[in-house]
């Protein structure tokens, strides 16, 4: 009966996720010389909004002949303050963790950084200004309004 009672639930959830006129349902139970006859009626919701927030605003994919161990530092103005980000590459996965060296991303959404990258006695800085897009985590018309974008930074072949 418990299980019952929850996929029904679960059905109105799912009728009520869903863009779609007003159901009815009715069920009909029986229990010894005796019926149990509940209807229920359902209206889409108005909104229903996710309470997830905006995770990374900025990727930045490192491409070329990446070597084993290097160094990026991220420079950017938050508020009016320089601001740095870095991290390190320790046999080919950040700060030796078990995450590849592909990706170095970032919570904030800088409209225009540094990147300078360390290795083996070299050093390259390259500058950027992403284009941002907006994108809503919780679905149309929920807050909040977050910001993306992917850059590459390629890295040079050893000559």
């Amino acid at each position: 009966m418990k299980l019952s009672i929850f996929l029904l639930c679960l059905c109105l959830f799912i009728v009520n996720c869903a863009d779609s006129p007003p159901v009815t349902i009715t069920r009909e139970a029986t229990r010894i010389n005796q019926v149990v006859v509940t209807r229920i009626v359902t209206r889409p919701p108005s909104l229903m909004c996710w309470q997830l927030g905006c995770g990374y605003g900025l990727a930045i994919r490192l491409e070329g002949a990446k070597p084993l161990d290097f160094s990026i530092f991220v420079e950017y103005e938050k508020s009016g303050e320089l601001t740095m980000e870095s991290r390190q590459c320790i046999n080919g996965f950040w700060d030796s963790m078990d995450i590849l060296c592909d990706l170095f991303l970032m919570k904030g959404a800088p409209q225009r950084f540094q990147l300078t990258a360390f290795w083996k006695g070299e050093e390259l800085t390259s500058e950027y200004r992403p284009a941002f897009e907006e994108y809503r985590p919780n679905g149309p018309g929920c807050e909040p309004v977050c910001k993306r974008a992917m850059v590459s930074f390629t890295f040079p072949d050893p000559g």
